[in-house]
């Protein structure tokens, strides 16, 4: 396998986005997807077997994501860094030293992070790194950047027209790369092999990290491939208009693979596992377990099909839209969509009590009901995501239970209440008053 590529974004043509993950009475307040339970407030948490977008980045056009463990990054078109701690249950904005606040790509190395933004004359954009979780930035290298890849111990940076730079002490310094196409659109990397998307429906092949390129074109339409993946020996290329194309031979020549792939407006690849999924601008997202031969949509919970990134931990996938950022678990997505019926959905094992609203006090009682014999835990997070308080860590029993949150020794704030159940989860955003 390889490095996930990170691809590029256009104003025509967002490339990621926010996490919500909402079910309310008031469907409208953050388009949830009625589950079988109603709450006088906004709510969030882990579906069960459907996606369910996660609150914290609400109302902003999220372009690209990066995932490492429990840490999730956004990065947004004008609103900055996103960092959520806790796998998007609750987010904060880091945006201290960012002179330029649309996020185009997203990487990580090692403790590094980095963020490639759009210079456009009046804002210093460029690439940005931060070395503490993105909690300050620092500007490395000027010029608009569309993709970032890491490929050994180098750094490589695609340009909007300008060429591709390689830094090899991550990003203090940057030199040209000779022979790379000129507006490098998205990587992949697998060994000492990177691959580069560029315009006109090319894909530039380096074997030596990035010393000598090659075009490698054969099959491919004119339409850009905003998106590469590697998986095994298969390389794929996701276009803006003529589906996804499989090369077995390292770039060299390409098949077109769509069966089943009802939308050709491809803007994302993500692998895992044996597992291929394709987000697309239009049609949600699709997966195939056999390298791209077949197609299923797995959009069951979905409120938006435009998706514009795709990223994944050992658990859930995510997926960037114009409305948010989205979550399922992987598990799920191993059967079709088409077993989940919106009119009989499954069952949730927890839940938290009608009448407790938003706003709270010390010595609030947090019902809930847990429907089967389980562990359960309720934790307290601050708006930060870091845990405040364990209400309930215990085997429980069917029934309803009314656990008090004292709230000593915390301020008056935002904070979130994580019930949860085996992988069955509900998070509630509440305001602590004091």
């Amino acid at each position: 396998g390889g490095t996930p590529a990170i691809r590029p974004h256009t104003p025509e043509f967002p490339r990621f986005a926010p996490v919500y993950r909402g079910y309310i009475t008031v469907m409208t307040l953050l388009r949830g997807v009625w589950v079988g339970f109603s709450f006088s407030a906004v709510v969030v948490g882990l579906g069960w077997g459907q996606w369910v977008q996660e609150d914290g980045t609400q109302g902003k056009v999220v372009l690209s994501l990066a995932v490492s463990d429990s840490n999730l990054f956004a990065g947004t078109l004008g609103d900055g860094v996103y960092h959520s701690y806790n796998q998007g249950d609750s987010w904060v904005q880091v945006n201290n030293g960012l002179t330029n606040t649309t996020i185009h790509s997203r990487l990580l190395n090692g403790d590094n992070l980095f963020a490639g933004t759009y210079e456009n004359g009046t804002d210093s954009g460029g690439v940005f790194r931060s070395t503490n979780n993105g909690a300050a930035w620092n500007r490395v290298k000027p010029r608009t950047v569309i993709a970032l890849a890491v490929c050994g111990s180098s750094l490589f940076a695609g340009t909007a027209g300008n060429g591709m730079d390689q830094s090899s002490d991550n990003g203090t310094s940057w030199a040209g790369v000779s022979g790379a196409p000129t507006s490098p659109l998205s990587f992949a990397v697998s060994g000492t092999t990177l691959y580069a998307g560029s315009s006109y429906g090319s894909v530039y092949r380096s074997f030596d990290r990035g010393t000598t390129w090659t075009r490698v074109y054969i099959g491919l339409t004119t339409y850009e491939p905003y998106s590469l993946a590697i998986l095994g020996s298969n390389l794929f290329a996701g276009t803006n208009g003529t589906s996804v194309f499989l090369s077995v031979d390292s770039g060299t020549s390409w098949t077109r693979v769509n069966n089943g792939l009802t939308n050709t407006l491809v803007t994302s690849l993500a692998v895992t596992g044996s597992i291929l999924f394709a987000g697309t601008n239009g049609g949600g997202v699709f997966r195939s377990s056999d390298s791209g031969t077949s197609w299923i949509q797995v959009n069951y919970g979905f409120t938006t099909s435009r998706v514009f990134s795709l990223a994944a931990n050992n658990a859930d996938l995510f997926a960037g839209t114009f409305d948010g950022v989205w979550r399922r678990p992987l598990s799920d997505m191993l059967v079709p969509d088409a077993i989940h019926s919106p009119h009989s959905p499954r069952e949730f094992p927890i839940g938290f009590g009608q009448n407790l609203g938003s706003l709270i006090h010390p010595g609030a009682r947090i019902e809930f009901s847990v429907k089967q014999r389980t562990a359960v835990n309720l934790i307290v997070y601050d708006a930060m995501g870091k845990k405040a308080a364990t209400l309930v860590n215990d085997v429980l029993v069917p029934g309803t239970y009314q656990p008090v949150f004292d709230a000593a020794g915390l301020s008056g704030g935002l904070y979130f209440l994580r019930l949860q159940a085996g992988t069955a989860s509900r998070t509630k955003r509440v305001v602590l008053e004091k």
